[in-house]
Order: structure tokens, then sequence, then C-alpha cells
């Protein structure tokens, strides 16, 4: 009977797979690839792709890589990487390829934390210049720095929280390149972040969020 229902499964259409696969965890929908050599390619064109961190798992960032390499989907609308501090340093993991990837892609959404126990990593500048880009969350030890001319037409959510800026023009860059910005969330660390004043001028804004990291611990 069960051999049964797995056949059955996968006389499905594709499209009923890749729904079913996005209602699962991003790692489980990878395995699938091993159940038979109908599924091996199935996941690979998912629009949306969630990694969170196993703790304890040093091999995860390497996951993450391999998986983004196999992917084959036209678009990736959504991603989310989240890596923790067992996760190896950036000179082993390369996340700004990540990155690049999702925005050449298309992405809509992405979400990214390090929570690693290294310097704060900066991300490719393509990232501050991709027209799909709806929703960006920043977490954690990553360092915002702009030095050029940004452009994020698309951009109508933005959280940085506990990330390092360059310097205080870095993040005045980030909000005058996104016109049809409507929610601004920041959360300043504990620690110093290189911003001594922060000026926020945006025409568009429906919503700003300011705590600190003390605040948001109290609520």
């Amino acid at each position: 009977m069960g051999l049964l229902r797995i056949e059955r499964i996968c006389d499905l259409p594709d499209d009923l797979l890749l729904q079913i696969l996005l209602r699962v965890p991003t790692k489980d929908a990878v395995a699938t690839g091993i159940l038979s050599k109908r599924w091996r390619c199935v996941w690979k064109m998912l629009h949306e792709l969630a990694f969170k961190h196993d703790q304890g798992s040093e091999s995860f960032g390497w996951f993450v890589d391999k998986s983004l390499q196999h992917h084959k989907a036209p678009k990736l609308v959504r991603l989310v990487v989240e890596l923790g501090p067992q996760c190896p340093p950036v000179d082993v993991v390369d996340v700004r390829k990540w990155v690049g990837k999702a925005v050449n892609h298309g992405v809509k959404r992405l979400d990214f934390s390090l929570l690693w126990t290294g310097e704060p990593t900066s991300l490719p500048e393509s990232l501050y210049t991709c027209d799909s880009l709806v929703s960006l969350t920043l977490s954690n030890q990553i360092l915002i720095d702009i030095s050029f001319p940004p452009s994020l037409p698309s951009l109508s959510f933005l959280k940085l929280a506990y990330v390092v800026y360059k310097d205080e023009e870095s993040l005045a860059r980030l909000l005058s390149s996104s016109p049809v910005l409507k929610q601004l969330v920041l959360i300043r660390p504990a620690k110093d972040d290189n911003l001594t004043n922060v000026t926020v001028k945006v025409p568009s804004l429906k919503c700003l969020t300011y705590l600190t990291e003390e605040e948001e611990e109290e609520e």
C-alpha cells in the first residue's frame, strides 16, 4: 500500500508537487531528491527557499551552498538564510555569492541573518541596485557598506537589526535609494554600530520602528 501511494504521488504534475514542497521545510524538500529519478529535479524548481540553521551543524553552510548551486528555477522570489554560530566563517562560506544568485534571479523578498562569530560581512553591490526587491531584512553580523549610488525602486519594507554600518552615509544612501519605502524597522545593537546620529528622510514612509537592543528585549 505504501509503495502504491508513493507511485500515485509521483504521477502528480510538477506544478502540484512544487506546491507540496513549498509547504515543508526547505531541507526536507531538498532531501526528496534522493527518492527517485522523478523527484531528483523537482525541488530545484522551487521559487522560494528558506535555510534556517540547525544548532550544532557545522555542515549547514555547505548544505546551503550546494543547494543553491543545484537550484535551477528561473526565478527565486523569496530567499531566507539564517546562519548560526556553528557555521564556518566567510572565508569558507561565500554568502556574497548566495545573495548575488538571488539578485540575478529576480528576488523580491530577502531575509539574511548571520549569527556567526566572525567579523561583520559586507554584501555585494548588486543587492543595493536590485530592481525587483520588495522586502529586505538584514540582521546581525552584516556590514552595511554603501559608497556608491544605490537604487531600490521597488523596496517597500526594510528591516536592519543589529547590523554594523561602515558610516552614517551608508545608511543615508540606502534610505534615499528607496522612493516607495513604506515601512522601516531599525534595531540598534548594544555594541557600537558606527552611528552617532540617525536621520530618516523618506517622504513615502508610513511606519517607522526604532529600537535599541535593550528595548526590544523588554518587549
